[in-house]
């Protein structure tokens, strides 16, 4: 969902060919029969990089960045720990 919004601020903000690229790469992403690297594979297309930079330009969007962040990586590393998600 969140890639998603991404792409579309993507297209807004960025030139076409980037919003099509990226859109390519998300929809090859999310065909796989395997899900679990879907960030690490939708990252690969940099527009994605360049839209989460221009997003969070502002300091206090920043802060709210970083702060779902951590407790993402928090709820991530529980759910690790406690065996019910297995990486």
């Amino acid at each position: 969902m969140f890639l998603l919004a991404l792409l579309v601020v993507m297209f807004m903000r960025l030139p076409v060919s980037y919003g099509l690229f990226s859109a390519g790469i998300l929809l090859l992403s999310l065909s796989a029969s395997n899900l679990d690297s879907l960030e690490r594979y939708a990252m690969a297309a940099f527009p994605f990089i360049i839209v989460v930079a221009m997003v969070t330009a502002d300091q206090r969007a920043e802060r709210v960045a970083m702060t779902v962040s951590a407790g993402a990586l928090v709820a991530y590393a529980m759910f690790t720990f406690s065996g019910i998600y297995t990486p």
